[in-house]
């Protein structure tokens, strides 16, 4: 019995006789639909409390994952914050004499 799916050969006598493919059992692959709240749960019981489920259409996906991945973008606020300190730092220097 072949302990898992993948490619093998089959040799005699140090030349390559055939090419062999093994799959898993096809009722491994049974796409079976869950809700979120199952999936969560799943998730939770098996002790993986750090996968976030995301629920949203096939359009909006990318738009999804990537907010998951980027995060709220607070750049633009610190720039605006670091140069309205820089102009009270001129400010304070020339007039507070």
């Amino acid at each position: 019995q072949v302990p898992e799916a993948g490619n093998y050969s089959l040799w005699n006598a140090g030349e390559q006789v055939k090419g062999l493919s093994f799959n898993y059992d096809r009722r491994e692959s049974v796409p079976e639909v869950l809700s979120p709240s199952e999936l969560e749960s799943m998730l939770l019981d098996a002790g993986l409390s750090n996968i976030q489920v995301v629920e949203t259409t096939e359009a909006g996906l990318g738009q999804a994952l990537e907010q998951a991945r980027l995060g709220l973008q607070l750049w633009k606020l610190f720039l605006i914050l670091a140069l309205a300190c820089l102009l009270a730092e001129v400010l304070l220097l020339r007039f507070w004499r």
